[in-house]
C-alpha cells in the first residue's frame, strides 16, 4: 500500500513538472479593425510561435466564430505600461505585406473597413482589455507585453492617459474618413473616379474636413508623447 501511494505521489509530480498546456489569453472589452468596431466578447491568444491571434468568444475553448491572425513581423505597436493603473490598450500599426500561399490574409472578410498598410486607421488594429472580467489578470498583461518586446522590432510604451486619449480619437477620425467616402473621395483623399465631379460646396467642405483632420491628428500625436 505504502509503495502504490508513493508511486500515486511520484505521478502526480512529474505531471506538475509538464509543460503547461494553458493558452494564455487576455479578456477584449472592444477593439478596432481599421475602421470596423467589434463590442461582443473576444480575447486575444499569443503563443511562443510568435503568433498572436484575436478570437470571438470570452475564453479559449470551442472554436471561434471569428479569428484574426497577426504577423507580427509586418507590425508597429503601442501599449500600456503594465504599471499605469489606467485601462489596458495596445495599438498595431500594420505595414503592407503579401499572405503566404495558403494563409488568410488579415481583414479578408472586412476589406469595406480594413487594409493592411492603409492610412489614417484603416490599417490599424486598436485593442481596449476588459479588465473588470472574471477573466481578467494583471500578471498575464504583464507577461504579454514581455511578449511583444520579444516579437516586435517597433514597440512604444504609452502612459494611461495617453492610451485612452488614443482610443478616443479613434471614433472621430473613423467618421470623418466615412464621410469622406460617402462624398466620393477616397480615404487619402483623391477623388474617386467611379463618382460624378465634385460641386464648389463638396470641394469646399473637403478643404475643411482636411483641416480639421489635421488638426486631430495634430493633436493625437501630441497627446501620445507626453
Amino acid at each position: 500500500m505504502k509503495a502504490r501511494k508513493q508511486t500515486q505521489d511520484s505521478t502526480r509530480v512529474a505531471s506538475d513538472l509538464r509543460p503547461s498546456k494553458v493558452v494564455p489569453f487576455l479578456p477584449i472589452k472592444a477593439w478596432y479593425l481599421g475602421r470596423k468596431l467589434f463590442e461582443e466578447p473576444y480575447h486575444l491568444v499569443w503563443l511562443h510561435s510568435g503568433r498572436l491571434s484575436i478570437r470571438s468568444g470570452e475564453a479559449p475553448g470551442a472554436p471561434p466564430r471569428h479569428s484574426e491572425n497577426v504577423d507580427m513581423k509586418t507590425i508597429v505597436s503601442k501599449f500600456v505600461n503594465p504599471a499605469d493603473s489606467q485601462n489596458k490598450s495596445v495599438f498595431f500599426e500594420t505595414n503592407e505585406s503579401i499572405p503566404r500561399s495558403g494563409q488568410k490574409e488579415l481583414g479578408a472578410e472586412y476589406s469595406k473597413f480594413f487594409k493592411q498598410g492603409g492610412k489614417l486607421c484603416e490599417g490599424d488594429i486598436a485593442i481596449q482589455f476588459d479588465s473588470d472580467s472574471s477573466n481578467w489578470s494583471p500578471y498575464s498583461y504583464l507577461v504579454f507585453v514581455d511578449w511583444l518586446k520579444c516579437n516586435v522590432d517597433h514597440r512604444q510604451v504609452l502612459g494611461g492617459l495617453a492610451g485612452n486619449a488614443k482610443w478616443d480619437v479613434i471614433p472621430l477620425i473613423t467618421e470623418r474618413v466615412e464621410t469622406k467616402l460617402r462624398r466620393g473621395f477616397a480615404v487619402d483623399g483623391t477623388r474617386d473616379a467611379t463618382t460624378p465631379t465634385a460641386t464648389r460646396s463638396q470641394t469646399k467642405r473637403k478643404a475643411d474636413d482636411d483641416a480639421t483632420e489635421e488638426s486631430g491628428c495634430s493633436k493625437k500625436i501630441k497627446v501620445e508623447e507626453t
